[in-house]
């Protein structure tokens, strides 16, 4: 009896390290300095999933905006998919869950839109998004300099029109001068 209890276990075990699924649960970001997404896989109930997706990107204006919205779906072995509702608009995710991370493709409004996103945790995810931060600023302050220099450029023609206007009414009035005397 005791050798089928060592033979059961040996198989549980072995079977056991040939699922290579990895857990759903965590944090996984992917992104650049002009935006983060986060997606957190918070439980994992049988085959249904529930977390939130965050996203921060670099608006217009130069400012950093962020949205964050809960997610539910399923999971079977390694594949996922998920809804989100964003502004009213709801956006399909499926992909593939690894072991270092979550691969995904979102479809929306007829669109394909492919992510490599890997795990990590928030901390992570904050230090991204000052990176965010940090190019939003540059492309903020490149964006004055560069009407700065647009309004510079136009006082510069202005002040040369009147130049060219006022050096036409000074070579008429030394003619003048000159044919007087």
């Amino acid at each position: 009896m005791r050798g089928i209890s060592i033979l059961a276990a040996t198989a549980f075990i072995a079977l056991a390290a040939c699922d290579q699924t990895p857990s759903a649960v965590g944090t996984y970001m992917d992104g650049d300095n002009t935006g983060q997404m986060m997606v957190q896989i918070t439980s994992v109930s049988g085959h249904e999933l529930k977390g939130m997706m965050t996203a921060a990107f670099n608006s217009e204006n130069g400012k950093v905006g962020g949205v964050s919205f809960p997610l539910t779906g399923t999971i079977d072995s390694n594949l996922v998919t998920f809804n989100v509702e964003a502004r009213g608009e709801l956006k399909l995710f499926t992909g593939t869950l690894t072991p270092d991370g979550l691969t995904l493709t979102s479809l929306a409004n007829g669109s394909a839109t492919k992510w490599n996103l890997k795990r990590g945790d928030a901390a992570e995810f904050a230090n991204r998004v000052q990176g965010v931060r940090v190019k939003a600023a540059e492309l903020k302050e490149a964006a004055q300099v560069e009407a700065a220099s647009a309004a510079d450029a136009k006082r510069r023609t202005m002040l040369d029109e009147r130049l060219v206007g006022d050096q036409g009414r000074i070579d008429s009035f030394a003619k003048e001068t000159l044919e007087k005397a």
